[in-house]
């Protein structure tokens, strides 16, 4: 019998972008943790992508 690992899914998200004002000066990404917690309830994983297009992993390698 072949056993199958299971892989957990990553769903890609968009963030809101804000302009800077109020919250911080500059602008700025957002998601709701609410959202984020469903996915990991469900089994899901998150990767976040901002407006452009580049995913939060990509923008992080130059953190």
């Amino acid at each position: 019998m072949t056993q199958h690992k299971l892989f957990r899914p990553i769903i890609g998200v968009t963030l809101d972008s804000e302009e800077g004002g109020g919250f911080s000066d500059s602008p700025w990404y957002a998601i709701r943790q609410n959202y984020l917690s469903c996915l990991e309830e469900a089994g899901g994983g998150a990767d976040c992508a901002a407006a452009s297009g580049r995913t939060g992993r990509e923008l992080s390698e130059y953190d």
